[in-house]
């Protein structure tokens, strides 16, 4: 009776309505003042809560303690991340896919070679730990080409290791999504963007399409359904 309420006018709707999200960071951060701005033009009532995806997201949509989860995926064959490995239980749609890119500082000594291979893994590298991990489908193409590149921090959130990127007198690279410029943007980080130096096949697994997650009981439920195509529509523009 509750989701059916959900779709009169938001003056008829129940007290203590929640929109509870998991979602890759800085992925949800770019989008959060117009998604919350959306939500409580229709719902004035409701409250956000917004956590960082971690390896127990998928668990927690599954309990029911997320409504929608907000991540990026991965392409590279033998990754634990694909779309084809989710639970049954879990329904999807990917809104769009991103190759990551090389984030370094604006005067980094790295601008002044030639950008192949062996510059990249010249320098030392920050790692994100994804998922209790901190290597993903970059260190298995790496793997693939007898190559290896140094980690010399690993950081629990991409916008961390922009940051530490950007910081002045250091030789670290970051790898992080391409939509990142848009939190760029917003904080006006000193960095550039870089190709990540493989050819096209090797590009290919790398691809990362970030995917709206659900529980199947929740595939016809108003309020989901709403939110789905709420931050669908926000995220257009990057498809």
């Amino acid at each position: 009776m509750s989701n059916l309420l959900l779709d009169k006018p938001h003056h008829q709707t129940p007290r203590g309505l929640k929109f509870e999200l998991a979602a890759e960071s800085p992925l949800m951060m770019i989008m959060l003042n117009a998604l919350s701005k959306r939500i409580y033009q229709r719902y004035p009532q409701a409250t956000i809560k917004l956590r960082n995806w971690d390896y127990d997201s998928l668990d927690a949509i599954t309990r029911g303690e997320v409504d929608i989860g907000f991540s990026g995926r991965e392409s590279h064959p033998r990754s634990r991340e694909l779309l084809s490995s989710l639970p049954l239980a879990i329904d999807y749609e990917v809104l769009f896919s991103d190759v990551p890119c090389v984030w370094l500082r604006k005067d980094h000594p790295a601008l002044h070679e030639a950008w192949n291979l062996d510059t990249f893994l010249r320098y030392p590298h920050i790692s994100i730990c994804w998922e209790q991990s901190d290597t993903w489908a970059l260190d298995n193409v790496l793997q693939e080409l007898g190559r290896e590149r140094t980690i010399a921090m690993s950081l629990p959130e991409f916008e961390q290791s922009l940051f530490m990127a950007a910081q002045p007198d250091n030789l670290l690279l970051a790898t992080a999504p391409r939509y990142c410029q848009y939190y760029n943007q917003l904080h006006q980080l000193p960095l550039v963007a870089l190709p990540l130096p493989f050819d096209e096949s090797q590009q290919k697994k790398l691809e990362v399409p970030f995917t709206l997650l659900w529980h199947k009981r929740n595939s016809h439920n108003p309020k989901i359904v709403w939110l789905r195509e709420t931050i669908k529509n926000l995220y257009a523009s990057m498809a």
